[in-house]
């Protein structure tokens, strides 16, 4: 008996959308040998789709390839798509609490940052250079700057540096830094959780979206925030998300690491990445394409990762360890990640959240680096997910 096993794939991939795997079987029935064609697609079918896939199995397929009568069976496994969003700047509007979270912070340090609540300007002033911000607490730094009277405009070009000569003058460091920080808002929160969790506002749709995502897709929070505070943050908005769903800063890892391990977890599966900062987003085309360097808005800066990471918890170069737990979420996520891995890294569809921390200069730059700008309304519909199919 012969089966061309390359019949039902050219038919499949033919007459059923969507197709991306197929898997083969036989069983004998009497004088009956019946094959088994499993299609797997990558979206979720609808009605039409599953119309197409029962015409196929029952008028295209039945057709005698053996000697003997032949019976076909298609099944239909639809593999979720994983939805992963940056918190701060797409989830949550937070630029009064990191910055009045900044000026406390400030005050152990310098006593002329003393008062309980910063000048209005110096508020205005945070909003117009947050995109700046990479991890929260920058804006104690940020803070410093402004009060000493630095131009907004020229901290888009000089941040970095100056940011690294201000920590150099107090003899300080990020982890030090990450510490206090926390122990502000720790405390804060201890004194008043309800006026803290108030100056960060869910974005408007946020949690109804959040609450509702269809079962086909999974949802994942990948920020440098803390997780206690996303957990608290949620909480206080009324918003029931899996606490092993969120990655936060203390993963010690950069985000494209993150997003690698999901990949992993969850192999053929579809990721979609949304951030607010274009840095983050070219940082992570740079992982697959090594040396390259982007134009950000007014400033130049090469692809890379400030990162605020202990030393000791940065991936090498080792193999990557396969997962073999279900639990893998809660683990420490410094297992050695190898470079081909990258390859991995080039399937995420990245966009950049238009109503976040970025600038027009920010977008500008984004298209030119064909990467797509994402408005709030298609983000709470899912309409994006629709793109390049």
């Amino acid at each position: 008996m012969f089966f061309d096993r390359n019949h039902p794939r050219r038919l499949a991939e033919k007459n059923i959308p969507n197709c991306a795997g197929f898997s083969f079987g036989f069983k004998a029935r009497g004088r009956c040998i019946v094959h088994y064609v499993t299609v797997i697609a990558t979206q979720k079918l609808d009605d039409k789709d599953k119309q197409v896939g029962i015409f196929f199995d029952r008028n295209r397929l039945s057709k005698p390839i053996l000697k003997d009568p032949l019976r076909v069976r298609i099944d239909y496994r639809c593999f979720m798509t994983l939805l992963a969003l940056d918190f701060d700047g797409v989830l949550c509007d937070s630029v009064l609490e990191t910055a009045i979270s900044g000026w406390k912070a400030g005050a152990a340090i310098w006593p002329d940052m003393s008062a309980p609540m910063p000048p209005d300007e110096l508020l205005s002033a945070y909003r117009s250079v947050r995109p700046l911000i990479e991890t929260g607490h920058e804006a104690l730094l940020m803070m410093r700057l402004l009060k000493d009277n630095s131009d907004p405009r020229e901290l888009f070009d000089t941040f970095p540096e100056r940011l690294i000569r201000l920590m150099e003058q107090i003899g300080t460091d990020h982890e030090e830094l990450q510490r206090l920080y926390g122990a502000v808002r720790d405390r804060w929160i201890e004194d008043n959780a309800g006026q803290w969790s108030s100056l960060s506002p869910l974005y408007p749709g946020i949690k109804e979206f959040l609450g509702n995502l269809p079962a086909s897709v999974a949802g994942y929070i990948i920020t440098t925030k803390q997780e206690r505070f996303v957990r608290r943050l949620l909480d206080y908005n009324g918003v029931a998300f899996p606490a092993e769903r969120i990655f936060g800063l203390e993963r010690g890892v950069p985000k494209e690491t993150i997003l690698r391990r999901l990949l992993t977890h969850h192999p053929g599966r579809r990721l979609y990445f949304i951030e607010d900062r274009l840095a983050t987003l070219i940082r992570i085309m740079a992982r697959t394409q090594p040396g390259v360097c982007r134009t950000l808005g007014n400033r130049s800066e090469k692809v890379g990762n400030r990162g605020h990471f202990p030393v000791n918890s940065r991936p090498n170069s080792e193999n990557l360890r396969p997962i073999e737990t279900d639990s893998w979420a809660n683990l420490p996520l410094s297992q050695p990640i190898h470079p081909k891995s990258d390859r991995l890294l080039a399937t995420v569809r990245l966009y950049l959240a238009d109503w976040g921390y970025n600038t027009g200069a920010d977008r500008k730059s984004a298209r030119e680096s064909n990467i797509p700008i994402l408005e709030l309304h298609r983000l709470l519909a899912l309409t994006f997910l629709e793109d390049n199919k």
